[in-house]
């Protein structure tokens, strides 16, 4: 499409870079779109906690949450079990460290943060 508005009968590379930019967040932008707004808080505040370190612990995430909002474990858990289901974040047990649980964001922090509002 990007050859076609530009006139050129061959696509050129240019024409794939324009493309691979808008399409490489589509999905984080769709998916965003259809989260509650207390759940897009909560995924900028993730996004915000990692972009100091890599990955942030459930328990704090759960901390920095109840701090900021007046939220339960169980709606934390659940929101978080959804961002991982809809593939926005990955939640993986750390080893050798009992049952501690890691998110790491599929997408750069900053980019969630923007497309959450935050």
């Amino acid at each position: 499409m990007n050859s076609e508005r530009s006139t050129r009968l061959v696509i050129e590379r240019q024409d794939i870079e324009a493309a691979y930019e808008v399409a490489q967040y589509a999905h984080l932008d769709n998916t965003v779109r259809t989260l509650k707004k207390e759940e897009r808080r909560l995924l900028g505040l993730i996004a915000g906690m990692e972009q100091a370190a890599t990955g942030v612990s459930m328990s704090e995430a759960y901390d920095a949450a109840r701090a900021s909002a007046r939220i339960g474990y169980s709606t934390f858990y659940k929101s978080v079990k959804k961002f991982d289901e809809m593939r926005l974040v990955d939640v993986n047990f750390l080893h050798g460290r009992g049952r501690t649980r890691m998110i790491t964001l599929r997408y750069e922090a900053e980019r969630v943060r923007a497309v959450c509002g935050c």
